[in-house]
């Protein structure tokens, strides 16, 4: 299983150590996109949004068919998300070892990567309000190009924040105090994702719903509805409590605005409502059920292979 958008080079590289290295009798690649889009059943055409660490990337399937050239990417992805949080709790949160009298220290020099990810994977969700147009132009991931957030956007935050509490207190274990709390901000929880839904204007990135857009705009007029009407958001970022519907709310948004996409709007879907599946889990499980079920790609055998040609492995046999 690899990207539709996965280089020659790296399909060649595979090939070659599966084949030739550790003698696997026969190969067949799987697009992800199409492994992914598996999992809904019979649904065989709609949006495959990737969300991974570097790169979110958006690929239209028809048909059972991958369309690389009408893909579309950004990195504003799962490290963005990872960098912008970081930023925030430096600027934002204090930290209170359990050994102290309770007073606080800084927290540049305990945010290690592993805390950060504890943070990111215990407390954080998506916020359901988007940010107004005016104030994306601010926007950027705190950490980055000297970003630091204005006071209207820290107002706005603080305003609409769902979260039940104003603070957020999570135990954490670090080298230098050992065990404390880490305090902050609740609207960090909702928000260290925002620049993935409003894009990041300081280093001239599109954000997700933009990507989404764009790659609307390459499709062929004919297939624009039916791969609108199943979006299906996959890969680890996807797991973020909220995420997906924030997205389809954002993309629904963009639809409207635009006058030559409002049509499409009424008829913006996620693929697969009942979530039967992880989103970080369903391309692997597609993949599984393909060959379980005996759909192949083409098939490619030790002996056929030559060690610089690949077939056509973008579709996926009916």
């Amino acid at each position: 299983m690899l990207s539709a958008l996965a280089p020659v080079r790296l399909r060649l590289a595979v090939a070659r150590v599966l084949l030739g290295n550790l003698r696997v009798p026969q190969l067949s690649f799987y697009p992800a996109s199409v492994a992914a889009l598996m999992t809904c059943g019979s649904v065989q055409a709609g949006l495959v949004i990737d969300c991974g660490h570097r790169t979110v990337s958006v690929t239209p399937v028809y048909e059972a068919r991958a369309l690389p050239p009408y893909a579309t990417s950004t990195p504003l992805a799962g490290l963005t998300l990872f960098d912008n949080l970081r930023g925030l709790l430096q600027n934002y949160a204090r930290f209170i070892p359990a050994s102290g009298n309770g007073d606080d220290v800084e927290c540049h020099d305990l945010l290690s990567d592993s805390v950060v990810t504890h943070v990111m994977t215990k407390t954080l969700l998506a916020s359901p309000i988007a940010l107004p147009e005016k104030m994306r132009a601010n926007l950027g991931v705190v950490g980055r190009n000297d970003c630091v957030l204005s006071d209207e956007l820290v107002s706005f935050y603080e305003s609409s924040s769902t979260c039940t509490g104003a603070v957020t207190r999570l135990t954490i274990d670090t080298e230098r105090y050992g065990r404390g709390l880490l305090v902050f901000p609740s609207w960090i929880r909702e928000r260290a994702a925002e620049p993935l839904f409003s894009g990041d204007p300081a280093a001239d990135h599109q954000s997700i719903p933009d990507a989404v857009m764009q790659c609307i705009g390459r499709v062929p007029v004919d297939t624009r509805r039916a791969l609108i009407a199943n979006v299906l958001v996959v890969g680890g970022v996807a797991d973020l409590p909220g995420f997906r519907h924030r997205l389809l709310h954002d993309i629904v948004a963009r639809l409207h605005r635009d006058s030559r996409w409002s049509a499409l709007a009424a008829d913006a879907a996620l693929a697969d409502e009942s979530q039967a599946f992880a989103p970080s889990d369903r391309s692997w499980i597609g993949t599984s059920l393909a060959v379980a079920a005996k759909i192949g790609t083409v098939e490619l055998s030790r002996d056929d292979f030559d060690g610089c040609t690949l077939p056509d492995w973008t579709a996926i046999s009916q």
